[in-house]
């Protein structure tokens, strides 16, 4: 059994709230595009999602996860001239 601080613990750990946070990716932004984005933007551990991502982690406060996230995707949007 891994120690839950050894480096292997911490990558489940991080891949399973990657996968929570996925869920609810996909649950409240109901734009699929918008969806797909932040869940690359998740899995490829972009800048910008880890303090959202860190925060839930902390607080496990939905509600402001997606207004993160949202802050997040917004600015990425604007970056790419959307």
């Amino acid at each position: 059994m891994d120690s839950p601080y050894s480096p292997m613990a911490k990558g489940k750990s991080k891949k399973q709230l990657q996968h929570l946070v996925i869920s609810l990716v996909k649950y409240h932004f109901r734009d699929s595009h918008d969806a797909d984005q932040l869940t690359k933007m998740i899995s490829e551990d972009v800048d910008g999602v880890q303090y959202p991502l860190e925060q839930f982690e902390a607080d496990k406060d939905h509600e402001s996860l997606i207004e993160g996230l949202a802050r997040v995707l917004e600015k990425s949007k604007q970056q790419m001239g959307y």
